[in-house]
């Protein structure tokens, strides 16, 4: 996200960028909705939050009918790193939504998911 910019739970307007074993956004204005396209269930292993200036942050999980459940919170952390003992199972046409209040600095966030097979 761009400097001054929150994650909003939108989708990103930037085009995805494949490379380096990963699928990224470019610097955008608005972002946060992570949709991964599930069609099989995976575990999202990690989720890292690097912040800049917020005073409140969210992730949830967004169900196929709109319905979320909050998964992490904070207030004005620089940054934000689960770990494989913070695991969450996130199941067909689920996507993850960040949202943040207040931000002043560039933010970034990274999803890292394993598949159960």
């Amino acid at each position: 996200m761009a400097a001054g910019s929150d994650f909003d739970g939108l989708l990103p307007t930037t085009e995805v960028v494949f490379g380096d074993s990963l699928e990224a956004f470019p610097e955008d204005i608005q972002g946060g909705e992570i949709d991964l396209g599930l069609q099989d269930p995976v575990f999202v292993r990690s989720v890292e939050l690097v912040l800049g200036g917020q005073s409140a942050w969210t992730v949830h999980k967004r169900d196929k009918d709109g319905k979320e459940l909050l998964i992490l919170c904070g207030t004005d952390e620089t940054d934000f790193l689960t770990t494989e003992q913070d695991s969450f199972i996130m199941t067909a046409k689920q996507k993850l939504i960040v949202r943040t209040t207040g931000a002043s600095g560039s933010m970034l966030c990274r999803v890292h998911v394993q598949s159960p097979v």
